[in-house]
């Protein structure tokens, strides 16, 4: 593993250790574990930008004043 160096606000380390008090663990090991879920999150909505995206330029898909329309439409037909 490589070392990097964070600056971060004392109330974000006292959580950090609270949690890591908790689990028995270090302050890395919480570090690395809410780094991995971030980019994890991260990944799954840029991926999903880059598929609509992709959609769109391949023309499956339809404008934001179309699906407005339709779910106008769709509502009134609830009524």
């Amino acid at each position: 593993m490589k070392i990097v160096s964070v600056r971060m606000s004392e109330e974000v380390i006292a959580e950090i250790d609270k949690f890591a008090k908790m689990q028995d663990r270090d302050r890395s090991y919480i570090i690395n574990k809410a780094m991995r879920a971030y980019i994890a999150k991260e990944k799954l909505i840029l991926d999903n930008i880059q598929e609509g995206i992709d959609d769109m330029e391949a023309g499956r898909g339809r404008s934001y004043e179309d699906f407005k329309k339709e779910m106008a439409e769709y509502i009134k037909s609830q009524e």
